[in-house]
């Protein structure tokens, strides 16, 4: 049953990926079609520039928009076309590209370890030394660098794993403070559950919020420790039974957790768990920081906080996983480089850190641009970061970078959590097994997930 319920998500996975690169194909041709493109100066071709990134909520786009209206302002004969893909499946539709010879003119990069191959490649432009970059808060340039020193992208903002949460869905169920061990957690969740409160909004729809909703725990309180975990895993340097101690705390918890999300939240998109914390049915949502941006395009004005999801019942042990990885590439071979690195340098300016805090909801990397966070970071700033109760993580390579491992992971955690029983031992030997049927020699990864 468990095989058959693998070979099912995997499937389904697949059949995504291809239906993205089918779409990601036509947005191409979209881009490409004449009556996409600016007017060209003097009668000359017109010059288009294409981004790829996988920002799904408005404020992102919103943030991205400004940067190339303003951008156009002095370029109005180039046409700027951002095309947003996928988180699951992004870095598999970018490698589909360097297969096509389609690569875009920039592109979106999560992690430094897990694009290696692209930069390794040549589709990276090297920054180093590139005045723009002293704009930059020193420490956030850490992720955006290889071992040798040299930068590689743009970092643009700080962000972290944790839970976002309604403070008045809190109030009504009469919870004063935030919990600050698991066993707190889960009373938490058992008094808003009594109040007729959702504890807990999932929509695993879309496989990579699974997987960033037990990253809020297995990255701090696992992989931080162990950063070359997963690299291992990959090139069967070791087996998750021989982690066993590295997995089986997280995913007891996402299990013990469970109980208390939304009904079927595989049938339940991002976008709609989102709004269920945005109007208060359900109290918390777990992930990344970006979830302040989602719930804000669903209401603005919804009273929320942050805190780092507790792992123990140590007192005070709890902090919030930090890091600025990754960033915007310029591709070297674009034919329009040129023009891509002056849209990249755009974006360390002042006022575009200045957009983002105020449009996507972040933590802008950039120095000095004053104090316009969102209130929900603007706590976690005053609460986390600034009094050092965070766990750096921009050196970790959180996801498996062959699609086939990343895939059989996520279904493999999937299958664990429609497995009433929730049988950790049985989910890791699952895990095992999927890994032994497809593991490929080290170096012949090729893919993998990201947000």
């Amino acid at each position: 049953m468990k095989e058959t319920k693998w070979i099912v998500c995997t499937c389904i996975l697949l059949l995504v990926t291809v239906a993205g690169a089918m779409t990601l194909a036509g947005m191409f041709r979209e881009a490409n079609h004449p009556s996409m493109l600016g007017s060209g100066e003097g009668g000359t071709e017109p010059i288009r520039l294409v981004w790829l990134h996988h920002f799904g909520e408005d404020g992102s786009r919103k943030w991205i928009d400004s940067g190339i209206r303003k951008f156009q302002e002095t370029h109005p004969g180039v046409t700027v076309t951002a095309l947003p893909l996928d988180g699951g499946e992004y870095m598999s539709m970018l490698r589909m590209k360097v297969a096509t010879d389609e690569m875009p003119d920039l592109y979106m990069l999560d992690n430094i370890h897990g694009g290696r191959d692209l930069i390794e490649s040549g589709y990276a432009t090297d920054l180093t030394g590139r005045p723009f970059l002293d704009r930059l808060e020193p420490e956030y340039l850490y992720g955006s660098k290889t071992e040798d020193g040299r930068v590689w992208t743009l970092p643009i903002d700080a962000n972290g794993l944790g839970v976002t949460y309604n403070k008045d869905a809190f109030t009504r169920a009469g919870i004063v403070d935030i919990p600050k061990t698991w066993s707190e957690f889960l009373d938490v969740c058992r008094r808003l559950e009594a109040q007729g409160i959702m504890p807990i909004a999932a929509g695993y729809k879309e496989s990579w919020t699974l997987f960033w909703d037990l990253g809020a725990d297995f990255i701090p309180s696992s992989l931080v420790a162990n950063p070359a975990l997963i690299e291992d895993l990959s090139a069967g340097a070791t087996t998750f039974e021989q982690s066993k101690a590295a997995f089986a705390g997280p995913i007891e918890r996402l299990g013990e957790r469970f109980r208390y999300v939304n009904a079927n939240p595989f049938e339940t998109s991002w976008d709609e768990a989102l709004a269920m914390v945005a109007d208060g049915r359900a109290a918390m949502i777990i992930g990344g920081t970006w979830s302040v941006d989602g719930v804000r395009s669903k209401r603005a004005d919804a009273e929320i906080g942050l805190f780092p999801l507790p792992v123990s019942d140590v007192p005070g042990s709890a902090k919030f996983a930090m890091k600025a990885t990754g960033g915007i590439v310029v591709n070297p071979l674009s034919r329009h480089a040129d023009l891509a690195m002056e849209l990249l340098e755009l974006f360390a300016q002042p006022e575009m850190g200045r957009s983002l805090q105020e449009n996507k909801k972040g933590i802008s990397v950039v120095k000095d641009i004053g104090g316009n966070l969102d209130p929900a970071l603007l706590e976690l700033h005053n609460q986390y970061i600034k009094p050092g109760r965070t766990v750096d993580w921009s050196g970790v390579l959180p996801d498996f970078i062959s699609p086939e491992l990343s895939r059989a992971f996520h279904a493999g955690i999937a299958d664990y959590l429609l497995d009433p029983d929730h049988d950790v031992d049985a989910a890791i030997r699952g895990l095992d097994e999927a890994f032994d049927g497809i593991r490929k020699p080290q170096g012949n990864s090729v893919g993998g997930g990201n947000r």
